[in-house]
């Protein structure tokens, strides 16, 4: 479920990387099952939890810091166009 939330939020356009170590471990986990491993495959779903999860947080904070990026340079074109408007005066 962790995983699917993760890729309905587009998590691989940010953080690939964490999202594939989920995929992974997922895939172990069902593994160890088959294999009656009931401890393993446990561990490996937490922790493919919580990739899945790291995943999305990291995401979020790349989109979050690309929005802000992007309103710095908005404000700073302002700051530039009101500048270059002061000094004109009708």
């Amino acid at each position: 479920t962790a995983i699917d939330s993760a890729e309905q939020a587009r998590v691989a356009d940010y953080a690939s990387p964490e999202l594939g170590q989920a995929r992974d471990k997922l895939n172990a986990a069902r593994a160890a099952v088959q294999q009656e491993d009931m401890d393993s495959a446990r561990r490996l779903a937490e922790q493919s939890q919580v990739d899945a999860q790291l995943a999305l947080a990291r995401s979020q904070a790349t989109k979050a810091q690309l929005v802000n990026e992007e309103m710095l340079n908005s404000t700073n074109s302002l700051k530039v166009e009101m500048q270059r408007n002061s000094g004109v005066q009708p």
